[in-house]
């Protein structure tokens, strides 16, 4: 998990810490309802600003990042990576026990007792993949050496 800080005078209160799931997407979507503007029609991400008035109420049941050759889920205490099989040549992949393992030293993918997990996080990403339309991983940009960054 990545921390997120807010300072929002009048809405956040100081010190406060929630656990909630959220991700990227939901900036936009928050940031616009913070200014009182309404959400813009086909907008990915939700308005999280519930949370920063305190509410506890999920926003997501699972976080997603994808990255070219990857996609990482977050679901309750478990981080569960999926490779590109034709990337890496077969069945591979990372299933971690945030709270026992709060470090992702000890990866139980290939561990028998964890399969069950394993698949029901298959099924979580699959799901995520089909309710957002993400139906291809994220597009190369190239070496990082040879993409112009702004």
């Amino acid at each position: 998990a990545v921390p997120m800080l807010w300072r929002v005078p009048g809405v956040a209160g100081a010190g406060r810490v929630c656990d909630a799931l959220v991700e990227n997407v939901d900036l936009a979507p928050t940031f616009m309802s913070l200014c009182g503007l309404p959400a813009m029609e086909g907008m990915d991400g939700v308005d999280i600003s519930e949370l920063l008035r305190g509410g506890t109420d999920p926003v997501h049941e699972v976080a997603v990042t994808e990255h070219r050759h990857s996609k990482a889920l977050r679901w309750g205490k478990w981080r569960y990576v999926h490779y590109q099989p034709e990337d890496f040549g077969g069945d591979c992949g990372e299933l971690y026990d945030l709270e026992a393992d709060p470090h992702e030293a000890r990866n139980l993918y290939g561990e028998q007792a964890y399969q069950e997990i394993v698949e029901q996080c298959e099924k979580l990403l699959c799901h995520w993949l089909i309710s957002t339309r993400q139906y291809r991983t994220a597009f190369s940009v190239g070496a990082w050496n040879e993409t112009n960054y702004v």
